[in-house]
């Protein structure tokens, strides 16, 4: 059986080298890529199941098109300097002593 398939392969192809497979396709088209870019511009903070369920695809999938092509998907806010407030009043700890 393996030498009729063999020479089977090699009347077809020329060559008992072996195919090379790409494995499963992937889902993750450019749409879905730029369609997960721009629902979290809309809202960042939204979680990945949420975002899955709005987009319609799986949660794994929603996690490696985010994990792959943007930036990380829990964004922090900072709180803003404000022109009042000067460095050495923001480096104050809460007992009034100096970081610096």
């Amino acid at each position: 059986m393996c030498l009729a398939h063999t020479l089977r392969v090699f009347c077809e192809t020329g060559s008992v080298i072996r195919k090379k497979y790409d494995g499963r396709p992937s889902i993750a088209t450019e749409g879905l890529i730029i369609d997960v870019r721009n629902h979290m511009e809309e809202d960042p903070r939204k979680p990945l199941r949420r975002l899955a369920q709005e987009i319609g695809v799986s949660y794994e999938t929603c996690r490696t098109v985010v994990r792959m092509n943007t930036h990380p998907y829990k964004m922090q806010s900072h709180q803003t300097l404000l022109e009042q407030q000067t460095i050495p009043d923001v480096l104050r700890t809460a007992n009034g002593s100096s970081i610096i």
